[in-house]
């Protein structure tokens, strides 16, 4: 099979990682845009390796892309670009510089005010109704390079991080073998346009224990927001009780105004399992609890 990224005088490496590189990755092979080499960061990214095996690209697995070893041997292969794809880690100057033509990279949050860890989350959790997609130029900093593509995609009240990020990787999948093909028919990455510094913002990474939901001082919507934020792919939302874990996957606020103990289970309330917090209640409809214990009337969460 003849494909583009045949060319002798072009060739590109992808930096993959996740269902998003995975997704992208097998589109680019669709459309004869296949990278030379690919680079993950472990070797537990067993599906990338898998689809870059049977169609003959050649891995490099590194925890380190910015060590010297890895920006001579960019330089040695006369690296055209480099694509970031589900890629996290920051790529220094010299790795930027060390390609012919430069490097793409792709960020599921709204720029300039989403740049940074955990767009998709932070959206959610922050109450915004709307996003973008967009593909940069990639520059030393953090997600603040001239924008190539950038597509806007709705946040609605029933979505939830795994139907976002079904979202954004429906539009990197369309849209990143678009910007390649461009590069391959040019011969340069496109100049994109500058961002605005209006408004910007740096979001910093979330981990799992930033989960924890705060019964007396979180209200119904931050709450709700919360849950819908922290589903799969990421750890949950979740509380305490008698040293269990309770993990949230999804919640609403209550239909009606319940008040009372704040983190406090008041059993069924009109149709549903009822939480009271900080100025009303919580309806629980999909939940789990370590060591299979249920909850009961009276029962307060930490």
């Amino acid at each position: 099979m003849k494909y583009l990224s045949d060319n002798k005088t072009m060739k590109f490496i992808c930096y993959l990682k996740g269902s998003r590189g995975l997704l992208v990755l097998i589109e680019l092979i669709k459309k004869k845009l296949v990278p030379r080499y690919v680079l993950v960061e472990k070797k537990t990214e067993v599906k990338i390796l898998e689809i870059c095996e049977k169609n003959g690209i050649s891995t490099i697995i590194t925890n380190n892309p910015n060590s010297k070893k890895n920006i001579k041997w960019i330089r040695k292969e006369n690296i055209s670009f480099l694509c970031a794809i589900g890629f996290s880690k920051i790529l220094s100057r010299e790795l930027l510089d060390a390609t012919k033509l430069g490097a793409i990279n792709c960020h599921g949050g709204d720029l300039p005010y989403y740049r940074g860890a955990s767009p998709i989350p932070w959206q959610i959790i922050n109450g915004e109704n709307k996003g973008s997609a967009s593909i940069l130029c990639m520059t030393e900093g953090i997600d603040d390079g001239p924008i190539i593509k950038q597509e806007y995609y709705d946040i609605d009240d029933q979505d939830n991080a795994t139907t976002i990020t079904d979202k954004v990787n429906k539009i990197f999948i369309k849209n990143v073998p678009k910007v390649i093909s461009s590069i391959f028919e040019n011969g340069k990455i496109p100049k994109g346009k500058k961002q605005s510094n209006h408004n910007e913002c740096y979001w910093t990474r979330r981990v799992p224990s930033d989960g924890l939901i705060n019964w007396k001082d979180m209200n119904v919507y931050e709450i709700t927001n919360m849950v819908r934020a922290l589903t799969s792919p990421y750890p949950g939302a979740y509380s305490y009780i008698d040293n269990k874990k309770i993990i949230f996957y999804k919640v609403k606020p209550h239909p009606i105004l319940i008040k009372g103990i704040a983190g406090r289970y008041v059993g069924k309330k009109f149709g549903y399992e009822t939480i009271i917090c900080k100025n009303g209640a919580i309806a629980i409809e999909d939940y789990t609890i370590d060591g299979a214990i249920s909850l009961k009337y009276g029962d307060t969460l930490i």
